[in-house]
């Protein structure tokens, strides 16, 4: 091979590299997210529940549910992280493909 495509095909793989190590890093984040939203969510759904045998009509007066009351600010929460993960998989990328790359030389133009 000549020193070009070597070069070409190393920083190809590094690149790869960094992608795949930047993809498990954010799917990891998300699966957190996504577990304490759940989380979040069974929990108000759990003070919904009534024991069996307790009157049928709502619990509330005005018979809202407070499940969606509790979420509200929670999934607002959840909708800003989501919307940052794009962010902050171009930045992991970017850090591991530097850290991959390592000092470069400068080269001149003649």
């Amino acid at each position: 091979m000549q020193p070009g495509y070597r070069t070409i095909l190393s920083e190809m793989i590094l690149a790869q590299s960094a992608a795949a190590g930047a993809f498990a890093d954010v799917t990891a984040r998300y699966t957190l997210l996504v577990g304490q939203q759940y989380q979040a969510a069974l929990a108000s759904l759990g003070t919904e529940i009534r024991p069996k045998g307790a009157d049928v009509g709502p619990k509330q007066p005005d018979g809202g549910s407070r499940i969606t009351e509790e979420l509200l600010p929670s999934s607002a929460n959840f909708c800003r992280a989501f919307a940052g993960l794009s962010r902050l998989s171009m930045m992991l990328f970017l850090s591991r493909y530097d850290a991959l790359r390592g000092h470069r030389s400068v080269v001149e133009d003649c």
